[in-house]
C-alpha cells in the first residue's frame, strides 16, 4: 500500500508469497504418519505446498517437517497458524 510518498509501506505483506514452513513434531509418532497429519491439513486448507524435507533432533525426541508453502492472503495466514494448533503431535510451528 503506498504512503504520502508513494512509497511502499515496508511493514506490509504482498501477497502471494513462499513462506518456509517449519514443524516440530513428537517423533514418537512414525515419519509418514506425521507428514500425512501435516499434508491432510494443507490440503484442507487448500494451500499450495512442495516436498517435505525432516530432520530428527540431537536426542530423537523431536522430529523437525520443512516444506515450502504459498499463502495468498494474510486470512489464510492466520487461519493456517490457527489451525496447525490441532495437528496431532505437533510441538511448534514456525
Amino acid at each position: 500500500m503506498s504512503g504520502k510518498s508513494g512509497k511502499q509501506d515496508p511493514k506490509k505483506i504482498n501477497y502471494p508469497i513462499k513462506y518456509q514452513l517449519k514443524l516440530i513434531m513428537d517423533n514418537s509418532i512414525a515419519t509418514d504418519e506425521n507428514i500425512k497429519n501435516a499434508t491432510d491439513k494443507l490440503n484442507e486448507l487448500t494451500i499450495q505446498f512442495g516436498s517435505f524435507s525432516s530432520k530428527i533432533s540431537t536426542k530423537g525426541t523431536y522430529i523437525s517437517l520443512s516444506v515450502q508453502i504459498r499463502i495468498v492472503s494474510e486470512e489464510q495466514f492466520k487461519t493456517l497458524y490457527a489451525e496447525l494448533k490441532n495437528l496431532k503431535g505437533l510441538k511448534t510451528a514456525i
